[in-house]
């Protein structure tokens, strides 16, 4: 499969992904990644919880050589993070879970 490559407008922020998001994505699809179940109760309150963290970020800074391979499952990952399959994905890219992993 080929994909198209894309350049992003100038992103600073999530705020701008969101909008971004929001232009390029049809209506339900937006509703249902950025909405939360029931009535958002647990959205919100980590909204407000993440409201109280400040990131300080600092580049350039040494910090050593860094190991990120790790085991799970008797499966070496060189990158320590997972995707869950959580349905409907095929809504955000035609193939899914697949085409997800497949770039692992």
């Amino acid at each position: 499969m080929v994909t198209k490559q894309r350049s992003l407008p100038r992103v600073v922020n999530i705020d701008d992904l969101l909008a971004l998001a929001k232009r390029r994505l049809p209506k339900a699809v937006f509703d249902y990644l950025d909405g939360g179940a029931e009535q958002e109760v647990t959205l919100r309150q980590n909204c407000e919880a993440f409201k109280q963290v400040t990131f300080r970020p600092r580049q350039a800074v040494s910090v050593g050589p860094c190991e990120l391979n790790t085991r799970v499952l008797e499966a070496d990952l060189a990158f320590p993070a997972m995707l869950a399959p959580i349905g409907y994905s095929r809504l955000m890219h035609p193939g899914g879970e697949v085409a997800c992993c497949s770039r692992c």
